[in-house]
């Protein structure tokens, strides 16, 4: 019976506390969705429904105020509306909003901690002294005649098909962009543009990026 109790107790605190967490940006005066319990504001984005692009926009739509706050789950957040209001974030206190919501663990996943858009404060620094020499005036001139290539293949390979075929856009996106980047970056041919339906680097970007319930 006290288990019983303590755990009813407990449940109560719980939704308390939940209550008052989910009160947050009513509390602080700013406008926003009501969030459901334990998704917040994102659930469709964890079932794959609908893409948070598609969310933020509809909320920038509904409201007319400078910012609009939501509930990543049982985080706030906050959609900025006003230019003037971004550029204050972005540039002026830069110091203060430097690092991104993606914080991976080395322990987890020491590859993809190295990314520089998951690094926080002073690694995040080191990545990008380390990352910025790539994207220099020079760099990216010496980079522009591999990117023409690459479009000039593009065209090519859709006109290799006939004048009434259906394309995929997703899956010609997926050609270009892969063709783009791993020409820009190593220096070879992929391949992408040839007609087998897959190659091992569009077979294993569409592995990275393969929407699941966890990636959401």
């Amino acid at each position: 019976m006290f288990l019983i109790a303590l755990l009813l107790g407990a449940l109560t605190l719980f939704y308390i506390w939940l209550k008052w967490n989910y009160s947050y940006w009513k509390r602080n005066n700013v406008p926003g969705p009501e969030p459901t319990y334990f998704v917040g504001n994102v659930g469709s984005t964890l079932n794959m429904s609908e893409n948070f692009g598609i969310v933020a926009s509809n909320w920038y739509k509904t409201y007319s105020e400078p910012y609009v706050g939501y509930y990543k789950m049982l985080r706030p957040a906050i959609v900025l509306r006003d230019p003037d209001l971004i550029r204050e974030v972005l540039i002026t206190n830069f110091n203060s909003f430097r690092n991104n919501d993606v914080n991976i663990s080395k322990r987890f996943d020491p590859l993809s901690a190295t990314n520089p858009f998951a690094n926080q404060d002073d690694e995040w620094k080191e990545s990008r002294k380390t990352i910025s020499p790539m994207f220099s005036q020079s760099k990216l001139k010496g980079i522009l005649p591999m990117m023409n290539e690459v479009g000039a293949d593009f065209v090519k390979f859709i006109k290799s098909h006939p004048s009434d075929t259906d394309f995929n856009a997703k899956e010609l996106s997926n050609r270009f962009t892969t063709e783009n980047v791993i020409k820009s970056t190593f220096s070879i041919e992929p391949g992408c543009f040839k007609k087998e339906e897959q190659n091992e680097f569009l077979k294993a970007g569409e592995d990275l990026f393969k929407p699941t319930f966890w990636v959401g």
